[in-house]
């Protein structure tokens, strides 16, 4: 599936089934059609997948718990098309659908400095000198000495 409905219920009433059954009412009465496959949560099912006459639930790692993504799923040589050559391994072949990270769009790896060469805290070769490393001399004062005599005011 390259797109669906994200369908949310935490309701501890209510059954997986009856959780599906209005998660796909819902779809049909947006959508106007019925969808053919629904994802959950791999801990919801105890066989892992589950068929209805029509709708294949399948239990899939990626999705949050008491969430339910619903839509119409793809041939899988569909979803594939355009897709990397290790996308199309042998280990997907068997599910019957694209794998999520397959279908999202690849993020570009952050870009680094260089590491510097030699030994930790050496600047490199490059890098400008500092004339001196003394400490710089004291600021001179720049209000005028006073009169003798004379006091200075409040706040000054």
């Amino acid at each position: 599936m390259k797109s669906g409905m994200l369908w949310f219920d935490d309701s501890p009433k209510r059954s997986l089934s009856d959780k599906v059954a209005q998660a796909v009412a819902h779809y049909r009465s947006k959508y106007g059609g019925a969808p053919n496959t629904c994802y959950v949560h791999a801990g919801s099912l105890a066989g892992g997948e589950a068929v209805r006459s029509d709708l294949r639930i399948i239990g899939a790692a990626d999705v949050l718990p008491h969430h339910f993504w619903l839509g119409r799923a793809e041939p899988i040589e569909a979803a594939m098309a355009g897709q990397s050559a290790a996308a199309k391994g042998p280990e997907n072949a068997h599910s019957g659908r694209a794998p999520l990270a397959a279908l999202r769009p690849a993020r570009a790896a952050p870009r680094r400095a260089p590491a510097p060469a030699g030994p930790p805290g050496a600047l490199p070769a490059d890098a400008p000198q500092s004339p001196s490393l003394e400490r710089p001399a004291p600021r001179k004062s720049r209000t005028a000495p006073l009169a003798a005599g004379r006091k200075r005011a409040p706040g000054s």
